[in-house]
């Protein structure tokens, strides 16, 4: 039995699109903070600590979904489309050299690593202050 349901009403006040924004909030950073800290255990890129990354991303596309103004920034898409020219410049040199050894696996590795950037410039696009210098110091104190 929980708490809430002790209280008077608690069954009758349906959920609130506010209360959804700040779970899907909450479990979006959680999911991304364990990220950044599994990574520092896995360098070698990809790995399946990245499977953290994208489920955090698919969380902010929701959050992004749900929210009640757009969160979209201009800073954001700049880095995206940043990070896109680096990815097709580097895929476009490699594709003479795909028959060579490795130059598969490392084009999977440097994609892998533009798609953390990438999905650390969308989940950070909603943070203040406060939620940047929290963040710090959770992952500060982990090491």
């Amino acid at each position: 039995m929980s708490l809430a349901g002790n209280a008077p009403g608690a069954m009758d006040r349906p959920a609130t699109m506010g209360g959804l924004r700040f779970a899907v909030f909450s479990t979006r950073n959680f999911v991304y903070m364990i990220a950044v800290i599994a990574m520092n255990y896995t360098l070698m890129r990809p790995s399946p600590v990245d499977m953290l990354f994208i489920l955090s991303f698919i969380i902010t596309l929701f959050s992004i979904a749900i929210a009640e103004k757009r969160q979209v920034t201009v800073r954001v898409m700049f880095l995206s489309l940043l990070l896109a020219s680096w990815a097709v410049s580097y895929i476009l040199a490699s594709l003479p050299h795909l028959g060579e050894k490795n130059v598969i696996f490392e084009l999977l590795a440097k994609t892998f690593a533009i798609s953390i950037g990438l999905i650390g410039a969308f989940v950070s696009m909603t943070w203040n202050k406060r939620h940047f210098e929290t963040f710090m110091r959770s992952i500060s104190s982990r090491r």
